[in-house]
């Protein structure tokens, strides 16, 4: 079975992810901010894992 390749989700999903990372630690450095990105990028990276092992499972994109 091997691994499913790079697409566009994955691709928009990091690139979001360390955005708002950056954003709340360098543009607007807050510490509730940085709590609540922290657990939005834990949530993004659960639906995450759910796309990818979708995809490792059938081989085919859902979007």
């Amino acid at each position: 079975m091997a691994y499913p390749t790079i697409d566009r989700v994955d691709v928009a999903t990091y690139g979001f992810m360390l955005g708002l990372l950056g954003f709340v630690y360098f543009v607007y450095p807050n510490h509730f901010l940085q709590v609540a990105a922290w657990y939005t990028n834990i949530m993004i990276f659960t639906c995450w894992t759910g796309y990818f092992f979708y995809r490792l499972a059938f081989g085919e994109s859902p979007l």
